[in-house]
C-alpha cells in the first residue's frame, strides 16, 4: 500500500464516510425558515489569527475533527495537542425537540452529533470519493487541489448526518410526525463557545415546522458560531496577500 493509499485510508475511518457520499448531487437542504439570536461581544480579536488553536467540541470527537479541518480549511493553524497551544476553545451545544403529541426531546447536540455520524466499521476501506469530506481532510496530505463549499454543509448533506440526526430524535429519517394530534413541531438549538483570552459567544436558533428539522437549525447555528473563526482565517489570507504586495514593490 502506497503511502497515499495508507494516508486516505486512515482517515477514510477518521472523517466516517456513509455511502450517501457517493451521490454526484445530494438532495439539497429543505428550505426552513430560522429564527435566531446570539451574543457575540467577546469574539478573538485579530492577534488570534498568527496563533497555535487547539480547538474542542464537547461530547464529540467526531465533530471535534471537522471543525479542525473547518479551520485549518480558512488559514488557521491547529494543533491536535492543548499543551502545543497557544489559545484553547471549547464549543458546547444543546438541542431539544418539542411539539403537540410527543414527549420533548432534549440532549447534549455533541452526544447527538456523535451518534449521528455512523462508525468506521461501517466503511469500505477501498472507498475513495472526490466529493466527500475524505478529501477535504486529506487535500493536503495527497496533495489533490479540491474545491469545497462550507464544511459543515457537507458534513451535513453529503455524508448522511442530515437524515440521521432527524432520525434518532423522529424516528423518521424524514422527520416526518406521525402522531395524529401532533401540528407542529419546535426544533432548537444553543451553543456556546469560550476560551482565549476571556473570549465568550453564544446562540441560539429555533424553527417551527410540520416537521423535524433539527438537522437544518444545528447546522444553521454551526455555521454562525464558527465565523468568528472563519472572518480570522479571511483578515490572515487578506493580510498575507497586502504583505506579498508590499514586498513585491
Amino acid at each position: 500500500m502506497t503511502l497515499s493509499r495508507y494516508l486516505v485510508a486512515s482517515m477514510l475511518a477518521l472523517t466516517v464516510l456513509t455511502t450517501s457520499a457517493r451521490a454526484d448531487d445530494p438532495a439539497p437542504a429543505p428550505k426552513v425558515d430560522i429564527k435566531r439570536d446570539s451574543l457575540m461581544r467577546d469574539i478573538p480579536d485579530s492577534s488570534v489569527a498568527d496563533k497555535k488553536i487547539y480547538v474542542l467540541f464537547e461530547d464529540s470527537p467526531k465533530m471535534t475533527m471537522v471543525v479542525r479541518e473547518r479551520l485549518r480549511s480558512k488559514g488557521l493553524a491547529v494543533t491536535e495537542n492543548p499543551d502545543e497551544a497557544d489559545v484553547k476553545y471549547q464549543t458546547m451545544g444543546t438541542f431539544s425537540v418539542s411539539g403537540r403529541g410527543r414527549e420533548a426531546k432534549s440532549g447534549s447536540m455533541g452526544k447527538l452529533l456523535e451518534t449521528s455520524m455512523p462508525t468506521a466499521e461501517s466503511l469500505k476501506a477501498d472507498y475513495y470519493s472526490d466529493k466527500g469530506l475524505l478529501y477535504v481532510a486529506t487535500a493536503s496530505a495527497i496533495s489533490k487541489p479540491i474545491a469545497i463549499g462550507n464544511l459543515i454543509d457537507w458534513t451535513f448533506h453529503q455524508i448522511g448526518v442530515a437524515g440521521r440526526l432527524n432520525e434518532l430524535v423522529s424516528g423518521n429519517a424524514k422527520g416526518w410526525c406521525f402522531t395524529a394530534d401532533c401540528n407542529k413541531l419546535t426544533s432548537f438549538a444553543t451553543v456556546m463557545v469560550r476560551g482565549g483570552d476571556d473570549d465568550y459567544w453564544w446562540l441560539q436558533a429555533s424553527a417551527v415546522d410540520e416537521k423535524v428539522v433539527l438537522d437544518v437549525v444545528v447546522a444553521d447555528i454551526l455555521e454562525s458560531a464558527l465565523k468568528p473563526f472563519d472572518d480570522l482565517g479571511t483578515a490572515k489570507t487578506t493580510q498575507k496577500v497586502a504583505d506579498g504586495a508590499d514586498v513585491m514593490n
